[in-house]
């Protein structure tokens, strides 16, 4: 969780190789930020032992997807129709990175 004086701007949720989850506020977008908790987030699943690391975005998250990209994951071809409980599904699209450098 990143924090700009008492208020969250920004949080991830995350387990054994994926990261679940990865919001930031709009106030947030372009300061650093999110950029600088995901490769937290990335070195902790390393310090675990994880070698390679997922997650799952939305096919139309442009902004998140070119967030992924800038932090070197990749699409790996694959993707999934997931329901959010509306009934509607939407086409969510996998992005993997390696972290087998920063074990240590």
């Amino acid at each position: 969780m990143a924090e700009r004086g008492h208020r969250v701007v920004a949080f991830a949720h995350y387990g054994p190789g994926e990261i679940y989850d990865c919001y930031a506020r709009p106030t947030a977008w372009g300061t650093g930020v999110s950029s600088t908790l995901l490769n937290q987030v990335l070195e902790t699943l390393a310090e675990h032992r994880d070698r390679d690391v997922r997650a799952w975005t939305l096919s139309g998250a442009n902004r998140a997807r070119r967030f992924y990209r800038k932090l070197g994951f990749r699409e790996s071809g694959s993707y999934r129709e997931r329901d959010y409980g509306d009934g509607r599904p939407v086409m969510e699209l996998e992005y993997v990175r390696s972290i087998r450098h920063l074990h240590r």
